[in-house]
């Protein structure tokens, strides 16, 4: 879990020494007060002692990325994956394959591997999650642009596309007929298949996924992991979660019986159950205690691991859905995409982070129903033996998926490349997308790659992030697409510390981490990336590709505001000597970088406010659930310590607020 200066939400009055609160010019003319009481002075903690060549991996066989790899930086950054960009169309033949990263959707025909056809966006657009509603066209949600656009497999025109809201994510095509889109902003917007906006409805914030289930929908909450079940009508019937699970692994060289609870959180995919409801593939985090050392998340097995897989089943009946969970894959990290077999018999899920030094050096796994339900070793899901002999012959000219898979479950070793997205053929073959290099393949055929893009998106940074280090976990295990997970994880001898996001921009927010206890990102990457979670030590120019490729994130995009003069009121209240919030959050990225104490228990980072709404909980524990939560509770927020808020009136405090979720 990387930590970086960028956690919270708070409107500081005190600013580390003071030394500068004399010249902190606020927007509206007012100025900040020239001094600083004592009780917001900081010192700074004593430096974390070096991590050393001995100490890599605290005793664990070093995986991440090598030391000595060349160094990639590309001018068009790669997008964090986020998988589920691959589908086989109801022909059996035609697969649609999305790829964010150059921009394009190709249609393919399985049979003659070749692409028969490409539809060109506009650059940083983004084409993501897509579904087909007949009449040869797909319909594709483009992330970059916001909008939503339908386009002619045959000819890879684009047919049209409308705005639909900042940040769409999931599509599905429901029983009345309409495409619905889910937006990060909490929007679930209804569009008719000639393009004209017919529902704008506004659930919960971080929308993901939609399935559509009968007359039902579906929707999954991205970090929560939390399931919607919505009406015809537009009203939440029901609010699910994946169950938390409890594990007892051996804890320690002493090897004492230890009892943890995982909760879940982060629901990178939500799809389809031929039998009806949906399956949702998701993470689940520890509740314990990890600690703060090297090797400090490298565990001792499966059931100890910080963060595990888990798919879970949401089974739909006539009043309610219940929930059946299936067990947790061990081994392996990072699973953003998975599918069923038409025949619910297999699953296939794909591992965007499983390096080559892997006992299974593969990244799509398959489990039958009955690996998936029946026993399990330690408690937990392993992979099956490694088996490359599970492919049939060449595909006959024509049938394009060929015969089926021949054996219900195995490891794959699919063409070298990143792979991001899996799918079913109508008859169970299996194909799969990589990212760079750009090519699908049907691994269950002897047909060889299908090449996609000669255009390269390869970029040192974002290899790193999302590599497995020997804690089995990647960077982006706790900050998914470069953002952060919404858990608050307790560490030894320092307490509950929240996942920082790591979006908008982190050059030059030194020091790091929510104490401010890391002076520059070489000490970080030592700390975090090679000392607790067993990562290779990089190299600067590594270590510096990492800082340039997150560093081009951009921030997520807040809807607009239902009252624009509430944000207008807020924004001149955030900026007055009244509140005070301007005078540590100023600036492009609203923070001045500097340790504070504003009466919520320590000395910790001003933090970035960009993006504020999709960030909750806020503050550095956790402890306000939403940013009402943090004015109305002094013990969490720290009173008129941390800004001149307690007199606010409720319309102010209303205004206040619409303007931090306008950010």
């Amino acid at each position: 879990m990387l930590a970086w200066a960028t956690f919270s939400c708070s409107c500081s009055q005190g600013q580390g020494d003071g030394k500068d609160a004399s010249v902190a010019q606020l927007a509206d003319g007012a100025v900040a007060p020239a001094e600083v009481p004592e009780a917001n002075t900081c010192v700074a903690p004593p430096p974390l002692p070096p991590v050393t060549e001995s100490d890599e991996g605290s005793g664990f066989v070093e995986r991440g990325f090598n030391a000595t790899a060349p160094v990639y930086t590309n001018e068009q950054p790669p997008a964090p994956i986020a998988g589920g960009t691959l589908t086989v169309l109801s022909d059996g033949v035609t697969a649609v394959v999305a790829d964010p990263d150059r921009d394009q959707l190709f249609a393919i025909d399985l049979a003659a591997g070749s692409v028969v056809a490409t539809a060109r966006f506009g650059v940083g657009a983004q084409p993501w999650r897509h579904i087909e509603s007949g009449a040869g066209r797909s319909h594709v949600v483009l992330r970059g642009a916001g909008a939503l656009a339908t386009v002619d497999l045959k000819t890879g025109a684009i047919a049209w596309q409308i705005d639909v809201c900042p940040e769409p994510r999931g599509l599905a095509l429901g029983a009345d007929g309409h495409l619905h889109v889910a937006c990060a902003g909490g929007e679930l917007v209804s569009v008719s298949l000639q393009g004209k906006v017919t529902r704008t409805l506004r659930l919960a914030s971080d929308l993901r996924d939609i399935v559509a289930d009968g007359d039902r929908l579906l929707l999954s909450r991205f970090r929560k992991a939390e399931l919607l079940v919505v009406d015809a009508a537009g009203n939440v019937q029901d609010r699910l979660l994946p169950p938390t699970r409890t594990a007892m692994f051996a804890k320690g060289e002493a090897r004492i019986p230890t009892t943890v609870t995982k909760s879940p959180a982060v629901a990178w995919r939500l799809f389809a159950h031929p039998e009806g409801g949906a399956l949702m593939l998701h993470q689940r985090g520890s509740d314990g205690e990890l600690a703060s050392g090297p090797g400090g998340y490298l565990l001792d097995d499966c059931q100890g691991l910080p963060v595990e897989p888990g798919l879970t089943h949401f089974r739909p009946s006539a009043a309610t859905t219940a929930v059946n969970a299936v067990r947790p894959f061990a081994l392996l990290s990072l699973l953003v995409d998975g599918a069923i077999a038409p025949d619910g018999q297999r699953v296939a899920v794909v591992s965007a982070s499983v390096p080559a030094d892997r006992d299974f050096p593969a990244a799509v796994v398959v489990f039958s129903g009955e690996e998936l339900g029946g026993p399990m070793r330690d408690g937990c899901i392993y992979p099956p033996s490694v088996n490359t002999q599970r492919k049939t012959a060449a595909a006959p000219a024509g049938t394009g998926a060929g015969q089926a898979l021949p054996a219900p479950a195995g490891v794959f070793r699919p063409a070298p490349g990143e792979l991001t997205a899996v799918a079913f053929t109508l008859n169970g073959n299996i194909v799969v997308q990589s990212r760079e290099p750009a090519h699908v393949e049907l691994i269950t055929q002897n047909t060889g790659p299908i090449v996609l893009s000669a255009e390269s998106r390869r970029d040192t940074g974002h290899e790193i992030f999302h590599r497995t280090t020997s804690g089995v976990m990647a960077c982006a295990s706790c900050h998914p697409e470069g953002r952060e997970d919404g858990r608050v994880w307790t560490f030894e001898k320092i307490g509950k510390r929240r996942t920082q996001p790591l979006i908008g921009g982190i050059a030059g927010t030194a020091p790091f981490h929510w104490d401010g206890d890391l002076g520059d990102l070489r000490k970080l990457l030592d700390e975090v990336y090679t000392g607790r979670m067993g990562g290779k030590r990089l190299s600067e120019a590594q270590a510096e590709a990492v800082v340039a490729w997150l560093g081009r994130l951009p921030p997520l995009r807040p809807s607009p505001a239902a009252d624009s003069g509430a944000v207008a009121r807020g924004k001149a209240l955030f900026f007055s000597g009244k509140t005070a919030c301007g005078a540590c959050h100023r600036g492009d990225d609203f923070t001045n970088h500097i340790n504070t104490h504003v009466g919520t228990g320590g000395c910790y980072q001003v933090p970035q406010l960009n993006s504020l709404a999709f960030r909750a909980p806020y503050m550095h524990d956790g402890c306000a659930e939403t940013l009402r939560d943090r004015f109305s509770n002094e013990s969490c927020g720290g009173g008129d310590l941390h800004g001149f808020t307690s007199g606010l009136t409720p319309a102010e405090l209303d205004d206040l607020i619409a303007y931090l979720e306008s950010l």
